[in-house]
């Protein structure tokens, strides 16, 4: 079968004729070639668009979860979705109104997040509660049924010493378009800062947030020791299977398209110690941490706690 950028959830691991695929699409480019690579072969192929948001949301003049009115973003994207499995042979689809859970599961904690001065990273939140979490359960994805989407990455599987196989993110081909680190949170069984003001000579960078007092820091310069991050810990670590023997030696990777930095793992608490073999710029409480063993994800954890040098 032709690779897709990414089919995710079934349990086994090949899609058999007949199979029913259920595409998430966004009107974007990378779901939309999935469209077309998926409508070229022989399987019973949907398509689904999730309504996570409207812009009269934001304004309160609506509830969430209660709708939109033309003109809204959201419908802009439906219209696109549908424009293009029309293109691709009509294919079926529907629009999942998602918007009430996405508010409850995603904004609001990222809200709280921000509040208390952490960065939080709503995509990550969203492919684990939202795609990977409430539409599955909605589109009942099981036995010979798949839920595809258009992100750049791959599936793994690795066994463990009693054999018994784990499905695992893997990094893309193309190391430019991975999108695994959007993907870390998502678990097995789901698969089969930088701010800165300018200033009239240079550019300065917030180094710490003091909510007590309402102030912040603020250093001249990326190199600053004070942006350094020697360190961190996570809070309760989400594991795509089992945890690996720790201490061990991994990668981390904090932003998207961010070089995976070499490190040791510790256990802490329910989370992690994540110490770099050379410092990391710009980390924050807030952001996700994932854990990589070689091109495999093993999981992410949202940051709790930074060591720098400073």
């Amino acid at each position: 079968m032709t690779r897709v950028p990414q089919c995710l959830r079934r349990f086994s691991t090949r899609v058999r004729r007949g199979d029913t695929v259920t595409l998430a699409m966004s009107g974007g480019v990378d779901s939309s070639v999935a469209a077309a690579l998926l409508a070229r072969e022989d399987v019973d192929l949907r398509a689904v668009y999730m309504r996570n948001w409207s812009s009269l949301d934001e304004s309160g003049a609506m509830q969430p979860g209660s709708g939109g009115a033309m003109g809204c973003a959201w419908q802009e994207e439906w219209n696109d979705v549908q424009n293009v499995c029309k293109h691709l042979g009509n294919i079926p689809v529907e629009l999942v109104d998602l918007s009430r859970e996405y508010w409850h599961d995603v904004f609001a904690p990222a809200l709280a997040q921000w509040s208390d001065g952490a960065t939080p990273n709503p995509d990550v939140a969203c492919n684990r509660s939202i795609k990977f979490g409430t539409l599955m359960e909605r589109m009942r994805i099981g036995p010979n049924a798949w839920l595809a989407t258009g992100h750049y990455a791959r599936i793994a599987w690795r066994a463990d010493a009693e054999m018994h196989s784990s499905a695992y993110i893997r990094r893309a081909l193309d190391a430019s378009k991975d999108q695994s680190y959007y993907l870390s949170s998502v678990p097995s069984e789901r698969v089969a800062q930088r701010a800165r003001v300018s200033g009239c000579k240079e550019r300065y960078f917030v180094a710490r947030k003091h909510l007590d007092t309402n102030a912040i820091t603020v250093v001249p310069r990326a190199t600053h020791p004070m942006l350094q991050c020697s360190a961190l810990e996570t809070e309760p670590f989400v594991w795509a299977a089992s945890a690996p023997s720790l201490p061990c030696a991994l990668q981390a990777q904090v932003r998207y398209r961010q070089a995976a930095e070499t490190c040791k793992v510790y256990a802490a608490g329910h989370g992690v110690r994540v110490e770099f073999a050379t410092p990391v710029l710009a980390v924050a409480p807030g952001q996700v941490v994932a854990l990589y063993d070689g091109d495999l994800c093993l999981g992410s954890g949202v940051i709790g706690r930074v060591d720098t040098l400073a």
